[in-house]
């Protein structure tokens, strides 16, 4: 009698700790396949153990044999929830979705005979339990194929998981898979009674609460905060279920109504318990969420503070070195010391030149002081890129051909126009195709205009690739932030690193996008620019 109610004792613990588990996390993220299909495997357990329950209270051997095929229903939908959940749990189930659909298929056959001596073929005593249920065909056919063949499939992919698995992806998947041989290895001791085989020791069905209990401990392993509500809200709804139990129980109005007044304001204070608890919890994550922007934050300032200490210095030069050389050439002609009039025109002519770097040097100082304060107009008119991309090479080829490199373009035709601010997007281009020439030595620079869909819109995309130096992988996202110009750039050129970050708001404020690719240093660059079409 004492191993009965042992029995009852562990199917109604697992009845309740699965039915609880299951609810409270399924209700965490009802949309989540994870928690979802977590909550359909503990259906299917609740189903089976109070069942269980049920046929262990009956004396009589047709409700016994009735109980036992209601039960049947869960054990029969354990295994194909228990393998969807895996699939899952380790993202793979849209990979094995019609290996799914047929396990379900199959699950579901097989529910069909549930009531039927096929399935169930009747009952018996096995140990000390008076009604033992009996397989039949149908039900021997499920062993193979849903609990072996689903399970050792589950059990497969958990494997190959756990091989390339690192960190805590690898320590959740060794709980899963521990779980996994706990809950197989208790349900499997359950078939040789049921195929009239003797054991030297009653079912171990005790050990299937691993599914539930280690399944969500393996889930929520890195998400302590969630773990301690859900270990709250669990403690909360098992003692209120026992004192709902207790209600039932109780012989006397008295005792119900003074016993319903405890569950009342057990109720009230459970609900205020979670509710502190949770508020706790997210003020914690809000606070490590702040850190962690803060600590970003920080590091961002510390970078731009080096950026622009490096800017003034380069800045300091590049304004000191063309005023020097125009104040020389001046003073020589002042003096009159340029020699005969071929020599005075050779500095007037670089007297120009210097004068041009201050006026762009200048220009890139007010339109990043206009971008900051957000002063920038522009002038959006329906325009053709690539006529903007047609007059850069045709200014620019000149310098190219100076330095021996190629400038290759084809202007296409019949593309769509965009909305945009000529005179801008004319600055952006013809800083991309200057920085190309300047930083290439030896090749050349290929440029591409094409019309394309990205992320469902029509788009204009440009691509500028060079042969150059190069940038550092590290270094293509911080080249577009303002007074960066990549490591290698400013040991060999002169500049102020702020053409790529004026062209990438301007680029930004006409809604496009403008990045840059490389291999790496020595291995040439692409940089990108997309705009919408109008």
């Amino acid at each position: 009698m004492f191993s009965l109610t042992f029995h009852i004792l562990v199917y109604l613990s697992l009845g309740f700790v699965a039915s609880i588990l299951g609810s409270i996390i399924f209700l965490r993220n009802k949309k989540d396949t994870v928690y979802r299909t977590f909550g359909l495997l503990n259906l299917g357990i609740v189903i089976w153990a109070f069942g269980c329950v049920a046929w262990l209270f009956q004396d009589n051997e047709s409700l016994a044999l009735f109980w036992t095929r209601i039960f049947s229903i869960g054990s029969t939908l354990i295994p194909v929830f228990l393998l969807h959940w895996i699939l899952a749990f380790l993202k793979k189930d849209q990979k094995f979705k019609r290996i799914l659909k047929i396990c379900y298929i199959v699950s579901c056959v097989f529910l069909l005979f549930s009531f039927t001596p096929f399935y169930i073929k009747g009952v018996k005593p096995m140990l000390f339990f008076p009604f033992w249920p009996q397989a039949g065909m149908v039900y021997f056919l499920h062993l193979i194929l849903s609990y072996l063949g689903m399970s050792a499939f589950g059990f497969y992919q958990l494997f190959l998981a756990y091989r390339r698995a690192a960190g805590d992806t690898l320590v959740q998947t060794k709980y899963v898979i521990f779980g996994l041989i706990l809950g197989l290895g208790g349900g499997a001791t359950n078939f040789p009674l049921m195929f009239g085989f003797s054991l030297p020791f009653p079912p171990l069905n005790f050990l299937i609460i691993a599914y539930p209990l280690v399944f969500s401990y393996a889930m929520l392993k890195y998400k302590f905060m969630d773990i301690k509500i859900i270990l709250t809200e669990f403690l909360i709804f098992l003692l209120g279920a026992l004192l709902l139990l207790e209600i039932f129980l109780s012989q006397s109005l008295n005792l119900i109504v003074y016993k319903s007044g405890i569950l009342i304001f057990f109720g009230i204070f459970g609900y205020l318990l979670v509710r502190s608890v949770y508020e706790e919890i997210k003020t914690k994550e809000r606070v490590e969420a702040l850190s962690q922007k803060l600590q970003k934050a920080y590091q961002e300032l510390k970078r731009v503070d080096l950026a622009k200490s490096e800017f003034i210095s380069i800045a300091s030069h590049q304004l000191r070195t063309p005023l020097t050389v125009i104040k020389g050439y001046v003073s020589l002609l002042l003096d009159k010391k340029y020699g005969d009039a071929k020599r005075a025109d050779e500095m007037l002519k670089n007297i120009y030149l210097s004068n041009e770097r201050l006026i762009k040097l200048i220009n890139d100082l007010l339109d990043l002081s206009k971008i900051e304060l957000g002063k920038m107009q522009f002038d959006f008119k329906e325009i053709s890129f690539e006529n903007i991309i047609d007059s850069v090479v045709r200014e620019l080829e000149i310098v190219a051909k100076n330095k021996a490199l190629y400038l290759k373009w084809e202007k296409p035709e019949n593309l769509p126009k965009i909305l945009g601010d000529f005179d801008k997007l004319r600055q952006v281009v013809l800083n991309v195709v200057d920085n190309a020439i300047k930083y290439t030595r030896e090749g050349g620079l290929t440029i591409n205009l094409k019309h394309q869909l990205s992320g469902g819109k029509n788009v204009i995309l440009a691509e500028f690739s060079d042969t150059g130096m190069g940038i550092k992988k590290d270094e293509l996202e911080a080249i577009f932030k303002g007074f960066d110009r990549g490591s290698y750039v400013q040991k060999t050129h002169e500049g102020t690193g702020l053409g790529l970050m004026i062209a990438s708001r301007i680029i930004k404020a006409h809604k496009g996008k403008i990045w840059a690719e490389s291999e790496g240093q020595g291995k040439g660059s692409t940089l990108f620019i997309e705009l919408p079409v109008k």
